[in-house]
């Protein structure tokens, strides 16, 4: 996703993926407070069926 200048737009192509994904994944939108209290643009978090989870953040840098 980007705008006219070639600039990479992080919300709508978040909002792309996660129209895609859902509902086979399941996820809540940071807003920008959540950003600024753990750093990270997205985190992740994988459950596994028998309750094994494993955790990851990004953080866009421009």
């Amino acid at each position: 996703m980007l705008d006219a200048g070639g600039t990479f737009l992080e919300v709508a192509a978040t909002q792309v993926l996660l129209s895609t994904a859902s509902p086979r994944i399941r996820f809540v939108e940071f807003t920008a407070d959540h950003e600024k209290e753990n750093g990270a643009d997205w985190l992740w978090w994988w459950v596994d069926r028998d309750g094994t989870c494993y955790g990851s953040s990004s953080r866009r840098r421009s």
